[in-house]
């Protein structure tokens, strides 16, 4: 992010440097060379924040593969779900690889699940809650209140845990929701 910011104060400078510089005859060759310089260095700050930095960073590395097997897996139920991420602090909805391969799903990362458990509206839409293993804790409460919900476990090849989904139709969570009562 940080990156972003200095790449559109470089390009920003470089703009009005090339204003003035457009107004000096001759200065073409300058001015081509300076821009170049420019986007090279914008090109190498990118390269720099995404292959030195974020992959080799707990939120960059660390998550990747969990993040790619949910963000195919929130790929594959389409646009009748509501979804729900227990991750913190690890993963959010909004990590980069998700937001990649999963474009069009947007989400909830739930940071007090006693927001979402039970679940208040689902805008007529079935529900996907998806729970990192340091959150299986709040399995069995959901169970308890969407008793037919369908838990389906994601693993490593190494059987390891990945993540843990729980999907409600939306009957149920209309015949629970708070707001039906």
């Amino acid at each position: 992010m940080l990156s972003l910011f200095a790449s559109v104060a470089i390009v920003r400078t470089m703009s009005l440097f090339a204003k003035r510089c457009a107004e000096v005859r001759g200065s073409r060759a300058a001015l081509g060379v300076l821009l170049a310089v420019a986007f090279t260095g914008v090109a190498y700050l990118n390269y720099d924040t995404y292959f030195n930095q974020y992959l080799h960073s707990v939120q960059g590395w660390a998550m990747r593969e969990p993040a790619t097997a949910i963000a195919r897996y929130l790929t594959s139920l389409g646009d009748d779900y509501e979804i729900y991420l227990l991750g913190e602090p690890k993963l959010y909805v909004r990590h980069g690889t998700i937001r990649f391969i999963a474009r069009q799903v947007a989400g909830t990362d739930v940071l007090k699940p006693s927001r979402y458990i039970p679940l208040r509206d689902s805008h007529g839409k079935n529900v996907a809650y998806i729970l990192l293993p340091s959150h299986l804790h709040h399995l069995a409460t959901l169970q308890q209140y969407y008793p037919r919900g369908v838990v389906r476990n994601f693993t490593r090849e190494s059987g390891e845990l990945w993540f843990t989904t729980f999907e409600v139709s939306r009957e149920d969570i209309a015949t629970v929701s708070p707001a039906a009562h």
